[in-house]
């Protein structure tokens, strides 16, 4: 989706929107100035910063992958 003059509505321009994983299935949306991780439609999460939920969807993936493999 391509959005025309999107700094006229963003206070901080060049901030980051959000962040998807590649599979789709997590995904780090901008909630005020901090970030709710979402899993499955349901909030999991909230982050202060982008980076510290990249992190955190880090580990809640590794988690349940070791989830699926000790089933």
């Amino acid at each position: 989706m391509n959005i025309q003059n999107e700094g006229i509505l963003n206070a901080v321009p060049g901030d980051p929107y959000g962040y998807v994983t590649k599979d789709g299935m997590y995904a780090a949306v901008p909630y005020g100035k901090q970030y709710i991780i979402i899993h499955n439609g349901q909030q999991v999460q909230l982050c202060r910063s982008l980076d510290s939920a990249k992190k955190n969807i880090a580990k809640l993936k590794k988690n349940e992958k070791r989830r699926k493999t000790s089933v």
